[in-house]
C-alpha cells in the first residue's frame, strides 16, 4: 500500500475506486499540466463520461483530504475506451487560456503602466476566466515597461508565453489556490533533499551536449562607416561594395534624385544586392554612402577543445553599443556552453509530501556513486497506484540565469518593437439562432415643395407643358410678383 491516500472526482463525483492507474505529469518545457488516468469500464456506473468535465485528482497523507492534497485540477480533453477500459486525458485550468483571445492595446498611459507583470494579470483576469492576483504574480517592476503591448485576434496563452520569455519568468496554474502564478525561474528552493532516504533507484547523470559551443563568434556593437565609390560609365547599373543606409548619387558633378522604379526618378537601389540602377546610361558616376557591419568577435575554450572536440556557434547580439559589451558578452557565452549542460533522472518514494514542485531548487545527493549537485526540477511525474514518483532534475536553467539577464532588456525593446507592428481592425459578426424581425424604430421625411416645376405626369398644372405664366424663376431668382400680375388666370388656364 502506498503512502497517501487517492482521492479523484470527476463532475463532482467520486470515483477513486474505479481508477487503476495514471499520473500528474508536470514540466517546465510546457505550462500547462496533464493527467492520464486509466479507469474500468464499471466507471460508467457512477458517471458518464464528455469532454471538458471538471477532474480533481488529491494525494493525502493524513487523513484528511483538504485542498492543500489536490495535485491536479483540470478538464478532460479526451477519453477512449479499449478492453474494457477507459483511457482518460485531460489539461488542467490553464489549458482555457489556448481557446481564449484577446484584442485589445496595452498603453503605458493606462492603469496597468506598462508593467509586465500587470498586463499578465489582466489577460488572466479579463479574457479566461482564471484568477491572477498579486498573491500569486510576483511584482516585475517598472524599471522595464512597455509603451504599448498589442493584442489583436491573439491567444492569451501565446500572449502570456510572449511576456514570460521577455522575463526570462514562468507562468503555471497552482491547482491549491486556485490561481494562475506568474514569477522568476528558480524562485524557491526546497530544503527536502533528495538522497538515501527517499531516493527509489539509482540516479542517471547524463549531460546535454545539444547545445555545447566551445568555438564562439558574436556579432554586434553596428560600427557606421562611411565611403565613396566611383564608376566611369557609360552604365545603366552598377554594384556597391556594402549595404547602403543612405546614399548620395552625383553624374557629371550633378546630384540625381533617387526613388522607385517607374516613378520617374533618376535612380533607385537594392539594398540587398547593393545594386544602383539608373533611368538612363551614365557616366562619371560618384555613390557617396554609409553603411553599417557589426564588429565580430572570436574566442575559443581550449579545455573543452581537447575534452569534447571543437562546436562552433555563432551569436548575434544586436543590441550591443560598445566593443567592451561585445567582448563580455563572449566571456559569458563561453563559460555558459563550453561544458555541457547536466541531467539527472530517477525515481523517489513517494509515502511522504515532501512539496516537490517544478521549478525548485533541490540538492540531489546520490549514495551510490557519491555524486552531488544543486538543480532545477525540470519535470515530475506524480504517479496514482505505485510507490514512486518520476523526477529530471538539470541545471540549464541556473547556468542560463545570468545569461539570460543580459538579454532582458533588449528583450522587451524588441516585444514592443513587435507590438507596433501590428495593426487591424476588428468585425465582430454576431450569429442568432433564430431568424431576427425586424422593426422600424424611426421615419425621416423630407418635404420638397414643386412649385411652378414640370413634372411629367403629373395631376395637376405642373403636368401640362406650356399652361399658365411664369411668375417667378426659382432656378435663377427672377421675381415676376409685382403690379397686378397675381392673378389666378395668369397661373392658370381655366
Amino acid at each position: 500500500m502506498s503512502g497517501f491516500d487517492l482521492s479523484v472526482t470527476i463532475a463532482g463525483i467520486d470515483v477513486t475506486d474505479y481508477i487503476t492507474g495514471g499520473f500528474v505529469e508536470d514540466s517546465l518545457s510546457f505550462e500547462i499540466s496533464k493527467a492520464e488516468l486509466i479507469a474500468n469500464s464499471s466507471i460508467d456506473d457512477a458517471v458518464t463520461l464528455t469532454g471538458g468535465q471538471t477532474i480533481k485528482i488529491w494525494r493525502d497523507y493524513n487523513s484528511s483530504i483538504t485542498d492543500a492534497d489536490l495535485i491536479f485540477d483540470g478538464k478532460i480533453e479526451l477519453f477512449e475506451s479499449q478492453n474494457y477500459q477507459y483511457k482518460i486525458y485531460c489539461f488542467d485550468q490553464l489549458g482555457i487560456a489556448k481557446a481564449r483571445t484577446v484584442s485589445r492595446v496595452f498603453l503605458d498611459s493606462e492603469a496597468e503602466a506598462g508593467k509586465l507583470s500587470e498586463i499578465f494579470k489582466e489577460l488572466i483576469n479579463d479574457y479566461t476566466g482564471l484568477t491572477a492576483d498579486a498573491t500569486s504574480v510576483q511584482d516585475s517592476g517598472t524599471a522595464l515597461v512597455l509603451s504599448q503591448f498589442r493584442c489583436y485576434d491573439a491567444y492569451v496563452y501565446e500572449r502570456c508565453k510572449k511576456l514570460a520569455t521577455a522575463l526570462n519568468w514562468r507562468f503555471y496554474y497552482n491547482p491549491r489556490t486556485q490561481l494562475v502564478n506568474f514569477e522568476p525561474r528558480r524562485y524557491t528552493a526546497n530544503t527536502n533533499a533528495l538522497d538515501g532516504d527517499n531516493l527509489a533507484t539509482v540516479p542517471t547523470w547524463g549531460e546535454d551536449k545539444s547545445e555545447l559551443a566551445n568555438a564562439i563568434t558574436v556579432k554586434g556593437a553596428q560600427i557606421q562607416s562611411r565611403t565613396s565609390e566611383s564608376f566611369a560609365g557609360p552604365a545603366t547599373s552598377v554594384t556597391l561594395t556594402y549595404k547602403p543606409d543612405e546614399m548620395k548619387v552625383t553624374v557629371g558633378g550633378t546630384l540625381k534624385t533617387g526613388g522607385q522604379p517607374g516613378d520617374g526618378s533618376d535612380y533607385y537601389y537594392d539594398k540587398e544586392t547593393k545594386k544602383v540602377t539608373f533611368a538612363a546610361s551614365s557616366s562619371t558616376i560618384v555613390v557617396d554612402y554609409s553603411y553599417s557591419s557589426p564588429l565580430p568577435l572570436y574566442a575559443t575554450n581550449s579545455t573543452s577543445i581537447a575534452t569534447y572536440g571543437e562546436w562552433e556557434k555563432v551569436l548575434t547580439l544586436l543590441e550591443t553599443s560598445t566593443v567592451e559589451d561585445l567582448q563580455t558578452r563572449l566571456v559569458n557565452a563561453l563559460a555558459l556552453y563550453s561544458t555541457p549542460f547536466n541531467t539527472v533522472t530517477g525515481e523517489y518514494k513517494n509515502i511522504t509530501d515532501y512539496g516537490y514542485q517544478v521549478g525548485q531548487a533541490v540538492t540531489i545527493t546520490d549514495p551510490w556513486t557519491a555524486q552531488t549537485g544543486t538543480y532545477t526540477i525540470r519535470k515530475l511525474v506524480k504517479n496514482l497506484r505505485t510507490y514512486t514518483d518520476k523526477y529530471e532534475l538539470g541545471d540549464k536553467e541556473f547556468r542560463f540565469e545570468g545569461w539570460l539577464a543580459f538579454d532582458m532588456e533588449y528583450r522587451i525593446k524588441k516585444l514592443e518593437e513587435e507590438s507596433t507592428k501590428d495593426t487591424g481592425v476588428v468585425t465582430n459578426l454576431v450569429q442568432f439562432k433564430h431568424e431576427p424581425e425586424l422593426r422600424r424604430k424611426s421615419i425621416t421625411r423630407t418635404i420638397q415643395r414643386i412649385n411652378d416645376s414640370f413634372i411629367l405626369g403629373h395631376p395637376g398644372a405642373n403636368g401640362k407643358l406650356g399652361r399658365g405664366a411664369i411668375l417667378e424663376s426659382w432656378e435663377d431668382g427672377t421675381t415676376g410678383w409685382s403690379g397686378t400680375n397675381c392673378t389666378l388666370s395668369s397661373q392658370e388656364d381655366t
